[in-house]
Parts: structure tokens; sequence; C-alpha cells
């Protein structure tokens, strides 16, 4: 299983590349992964990103969705709006000019570890969110709860 942990900041090459955090690349080498997959986040001001194997599981998940509902409109809009992303032999990637332009990303932007999964946002996008983040928890009561373990069948 991926695990994304942490937050490193980095800055566009005047090619339009980026290299993606060692951290990161060794997590997604480890699981033998050369490419990510990048979206732009449906409800969060900055790109999601996603190994293939994870968005194949929610691909499948499609099928089961009734066509023409909203559910199914979302999926594919997701799948439509995804860009596969290759690394170079530094560890770098291009990044969609027009999901930078979306997310506000201009030179400078940040790499947010999300457990299995993360995120590239601007350094002002990011700030805003978690300082608003951070409110949340320090109103709320409820704190992580582990998920249960699977076993090798994967029924709990």
């Amino acid at each position: 299983m991926l695990l994304f942990l942490s937050t490193f900041e980095n800055k566009i090459d005047k090619k339009g590349r980026v290299s993606v955090p060692a951290p990161f690349r060794s997590e997604l080498e480890r699981s033998n992964f050369n490419s990510i997959i990048v979206f732009p986040h449906p409800d969060l001001n900055c790109i999601e990103v996603w190994d293939r194997e994870r968005l194949s599981r929610y691909a499948e998940g499609m099928d089961d969705l009734a066509p023409m509902s909203a559910e199914y409109d979302f999926a594919s809009t997701l799948m439509s709006k995804s860009r596969p992303l290759t690394f170079d032999g530094e560890g770098r990637v291009s990044l969609p000019e027009t999901m930078l332009e979306q997310v506000g990303i201009d030179g400078e932007l940040v790499f947010a570890g999300r457990g299995q999964t993360f995120q590239i946002w601007s350094p002002e996008n990011i700030a805003k969110f978690d300082a608003e983040a951070d409110a949340r928890v320090a109103q709320s009561p409820q704190r992580i709860r582990l998920a249960p373990r699977r076993n090798g069948d994967g029924n709990g």
C-alpha cells in the first residue's frame, strides 16, 4: 500500500517540468509505478494525484453506476479530466498548463501527502486550506479512527 507523508515545496522549471519529491517517487517505485495520474480536484483548488491502480479500481466501480446518473457523470468527468504523467530520468513530470492555471499554480507549488494519494497546491491555496482545516479540527472533538484491518480475502 502506498503511503505519502509530509509536504514539499518546489518550482516549475523553464521547460514546464517539476521534480516530484524523492520520498514520493521512492514510494511509487517501491510499488513498481513509474507514472502518476493527475486531475483537478473536484472540490478543492488543487491537483489530485493518484497511481494508475487506484484510478483503475475507481473505473471498475463505474460499471455499477446507472448511466446518466449524477454519480456516473461525476466519474466519467473525472476520467476525461485525468492525465497520465510519466517520470523522466530525473524524476520530473510536466504538469498540464491548463490544469496549473485552473488551480492557480504559477511557478511555485507544494506537494502535500494525503496518505494513499498526494496533492499539488499553490503555496497560497494550501496555506488557506490548512488554516481552515486547523480551525475545523480545533472545533471538533472527533479524532482519527483507524480503519479495521483486512484479512487476505478483504472481508475484515
